[in-house]
């Protein structure tokens, strides 16, 4: 077996079962009233409850009152859709005999954990997949470690693996993947697989649609390219339109649902609560370096890699301009959301899922230190250590939640110290 076959099945086997013991670790406690925690992640779960234990969706839990005493649930149901293997797993087993088939004792709460360990591992997988044909065996895995162990995407695929991230992450890079298997080789698969990974990253998190500008500008170099990727259509009909229809089949019950609660076919659930953006006062400077889980401040080992990532796109190295495009309008659409910190967080969650497309600059960071002397390579390498100790410690030190008025910068550099000698 190749060194590339052998890390195609060590990588994703070992974050997989490094996120379930960490969730163990984490969570083993409380797993028998772990999914009752009213929060976002029942938000995302209820409907499976909802569906096959209580056959209702009217009476979910977690839910927005409407004037007329409706009860709807803000989120979408990508993230139902994706832990439903998972769940119906736990499900059969209880209904065995193994604990109450109530949709929250502890086999339910094993499942929800097992699937976030799952996705994040797939996703690392697809991502050096991805990373291979182009940077190397080694710095495709090492830029994927980095990433998994300096940032937040280790915490939300171990520790909270019921809020949308860590799914996320995973539809991104099997969109990145798929992406770039269709700009080698267009067939009407890899179409219709693009159709469908498109809509379900929509029904995970709908402001996530901005991800769909990497399969139409990535890699081109030109208006004629993108041209020519809008006529795939086209070109692969029969892929298309069993991706359209694969489409509808997914999106129909959410448009469904909506239709029940509120009489509309589509709803932006947040302004039903009064929630919305402010384009014109975005807080991009609070988004990255605020003490209410700025970005750079939780994941400082992305000051590197972005700033790999504008010598990338200023020198036009391939995909450098498309990530920085990306990252930017998702910058401006987080920091423009009224809770730009977006509650109780580790770090800037928002961020999470679009870590695969910054992977490339990962790779490309990671491949240059490697042609270095050994002296900076081992340089290199001690502050990436650091720096996952410290981002894998203060995951463990998390505690919900590091915002509201009395978490300052100084509650930051405490927590920090409390990793160092």
């Amino acid at each position: 077996m190749s060194t590339g076959m052998r890390w195609g099945v060590a990588l994703p086997l070992g974050l997989f079962l490094l996120c379930l013991l960490s969730f163990l670790g984490h969570e083993g406690h409380i797993l028998g009233t772990l999914l009752t925690h009213g929060s976002d992640d029942l938000g995302y779960y209820q409907f499976l409850p909802g569906l096959f234990i209580h056959h209702d969706l009217r009476g979910l839990p977690w839910v927005h009152l409407l004037d007329d005493s409706s009860r709807l649930s803000l989120f979408t149901i990508g993230v139902a859709l994706l832990q439903l293997p998972f769940f119906l797993m736990a499900h059969t087993a209880c209904l065995l005999g193994l604990a109450t088939p109530d949709a929250y004792s502890w086999p339910y709460a094993l499942a929800r954990g097992v699937a976030g360990a799952f996705y994040g591992a797939m996703g690392c997988w697809f991502l050096m997949r991805t990373l291979k044909p182009r940077f190397g065996n080694t710095a495709s895995l090492l830029a994927v470690l980095l990433l998994f162990g300096c940032t937040n995407l280790y915490y939300y695929a171990s520790m909270e693996p019921g809020m949308s991230h860590v799914y996320s992450f995973f539809l991104f890079a099997a969109l990145f993947h798929t992406t770039l298997r269709m700009l080698d080789a267009p067939t009407s698969k890899r179409l219709f697989l693009l159709i469908l990974i498109a809509t379900m990253i929509a029904l995970v998190r709908p402001a996530n649609v901005i991800a769909l500008l990497v399969p139409l500008l990535y890699r081109a170099t030109g208006s004629r390219e993108v041209l020519e990727r809008l006529r795939w259509p086209v070109r692969f009909p029969k892929g298309f339109a069993l991706g359209v229809v694969a489409s509808g089949i997914l999106v129909l019950p959410q448009l469904a649902y909506w239709k029940a609660i509120t009489g509309s076919w589509l709803v932006f659930t947040y302004g039903k609560k009064g929630e919305g953006f402010f384009w014109s006062h975005p807080h991009l400077w609070d988004v990255l370096w605020h003490p209410w889980n700025g970005w750079f401040l939780y994941s400082p080992v992305m000051l590197f890699i972005m700033g790999a990532l504008v010598i990338m796109a200023v020198r036009g190295i391939t995909g450098g301009r498309t990530v920085l495009l990306v990252w930017l309008l998702a910058w401006y659409l987080i920091s423009s959301w009224w809770s730009w910190w977006l509650g109780g967080a580790f770090g800037h969650r928002g961020f999470v899922e679009y870590l695969v497309f910054l992977a490339v600059p990962a790779a490309w960071m990671v491949q240059k230190t490697l042609r270095y002397s050994r002296a900076v390579r081992y340089m290199a390498l001690v502050a990436a250590l650091l720096l996952a100790y410290l981002s894998i410690g203060l995951s463990w030190h998390y505690a919900s939640p590091w915002d509201g008025s009395e978490w300052t910068m100084a509650s930051v550099w405490r927590e920090y110290g409390r990793l160092l000698p």
